[in-house]
C-alpha cells in the first residue's frame, strides 16, 4: 500500500516498522511517566531524563548510522524510546 505514494515510501517500510516498535513500547510503558513527573513537581528530573535520552539517541545514531544506514538511525531512536520507557 505504501507503493501507491511512490517508490521512496515502499523503501521506507523497514524503517517504519522499527520506529513502530519503539513507539509501541513507549505507549505501553512510558508515555504517562513524563506527564506524572511534571504534574507532581518533578519537572527537573523529567527534563534531565529527556535530555539524557536525547544524548543516548545521538550517541546511538552516530554509532549505528554509518554501519546500518537509515535503519541504524531508526534503531537508535527506537532503543532510546524503549530505554526512556523503563
Amino acid at each position: 500500500a505504501l507503493g501507491l505514494y511512490g517508490p521512496g515510501f515502499a523503501e521506507g517500510y523497514p524503517v517504519l516498522c522499527i520506529l513502530l516498535v519503539g513507539q509501541g513500547v513507549n505507549c505501553m510503558f512510558g508515555i504517562l511517566a513524563g506527564f506524572v513527573m511534571t504534574m507532581t513537581g518533578h519537572e527537573r528530573q523529567a527534563a534531565v531524563l529527556s535530555a539524557g535520552m536525547a544524548v543516548v539517541n545521538l550517541g546511538l545514531a552516530l554509532g549505528l548510522t554509518p554501519r546500518f544506514g537509515i535503519e541504524g538511525t531508526a534503531a537508535a531512536t527506537m532503543l532510546a524510546a524503549v530505554v526512556k520507557a523503563f
